[in-house]
């Protein structure tokens, strides 16, 4: 019984391993801060999604949409320069259909939807002093795809993250994203 239990569980798990796919896309996004007089910054951004289970021209996936940034300013206007540093990391389940769901879905069009929970950090340094801050809450994502000729297949996304670490209403930043990305791994395109 034992050695049937073992080959049911080792044909299951290759049935699920084999309908998985790999996919990511590399790009930049852009923030900004809620409840915090106008700042904003940038970070370069790397997606991979592992999609989970296909059906024709859709798929549910798990991933990130990973960012990294570093900025560094002069202005004489407030006596000095200042440098930023920005860590963004959510990790969302997504709805993905039409193109780009999968490597081969139909279409030249496609989008995603998706949510789940992600940690922010932010650390700034100015003439003034520094400090650092780090975020976490729900995180809701969506976004086009779509297929640019020979060109390439790229990603419009949007994503906004609530902010339950800051207790004050006032204090909280939640955060808004946009990003534009390039798909990895199509046939059509000429990468």
């Amino acid at each position: 019984m034992r050695k049937l239990t073992l080959m049911l569980c080792l044909f299951m798990a290759s049935y699920t391993l084999s309908a998985q796919e790999f996919m990511h896309s590399f790009g930049g996004k852009y923030l900004f801060y809620g409840n915090s007089d106008g700042v904003t910054g940038g970070v370069l951004l790397y997606s991979p999604r592992l999609n989970l289970n296909a059906e024709g021209n859709s798929t549910l996936s798990i991933g990130t949409h990973f960012g990294l940034g570093f900025n560094v300013s002069s202005r004489s206007d407030e006596g000095g320069g200042s440098s930023s540093f920005i860590l963004d990391l959510p990790l969302v389940a997504e709805y993905n259909v039409g193109f780009g769901s999968t490597s081969d879905a139909d279409g030249s069009f496609g989008g995603y939807v998706g949510a789940g929970y992600g940690i922010h950090r932010a650390s700034m340094s100015t003439a003034y002093g520094s400090g650092s801050a780090t975020l976490h809450g729900p995180v809701f994502t969506g976004g086009l795809r779509f297929l640019i000729g020979s060109v390439g297949a790229f990603e419009l996304g949007a994503s906004y993250n609530l902010d339950l670490k800051t207790k004050v209403k006032e204090a909280k930043s939640n955060i808004f994203g946009i990003s534009v990305s390039y798909i990895f791994g199509f046939r059509e395109s000429a990468f």
